[in-house]
């Protein structure tokens, strides 16, 4: 009983306690990323108090030395080199310091993504599934 006293203080704490939520949404964003990157979670819960791995990474972020501060491990691994800046930048812990998605989309890396449509001559070209599909069916 004690526990879910505890749960539900927490929950309300939290329902009531303000926040941005467009910067939940750039958080979420970067956490997407990286689960679909390594097919699995950065760390169990975004909290210092209960997350060794999250604990780490925050401590990491908050280090003054740039060469530590600016690719904490758990990015330093995501590819393309390019995302990881704007990765970091999404998933810094202090709201107040993580990018708007204003500046997600200024990003070089986000930049350099190619629209097909928007483009006169693509790099890529779309397979039709179906006809790619009767194309190695074999009767």
């Amino acid at each position: 009983m004690h526990s879910l006293l505890f749960l539900l203080c927490r929950i309300i704490t939290f329902v009531y306690k303000a926040y941005d939520a467009r910067l939940v949404d750039i958080w979420a964003c970067g956490i997407v990323y990286y689960c679909l990157h390594f097919s699995e979670i950065p760390w169990r819960a975004a909290q210092l108090t209960t997350d060794p791995l999250y604990q780490a990474y925050a401590a990491a972020c908050a280090n003054p030395n740039p060469a530590i501060s600016a690719c904490p491990t758990t990015v330093n691994n995501l590819n393309p080199r390019a995302c990881r800046p704007l990765m970091r930048k999404m998933l810094e812990p202090n709201p107040k310091l993580r990018y708007k998605i204003e500046d997600v989309i200024d990003h070089p890396w986000i930049q350099g993504i190619e629209i097909c449509h928007e483009s006169p001559q693509p790099k890529h070209v779309h397979v039709n599934a179906t006809a790619m599909a009767m194309a190695y069916h074999v009767a």
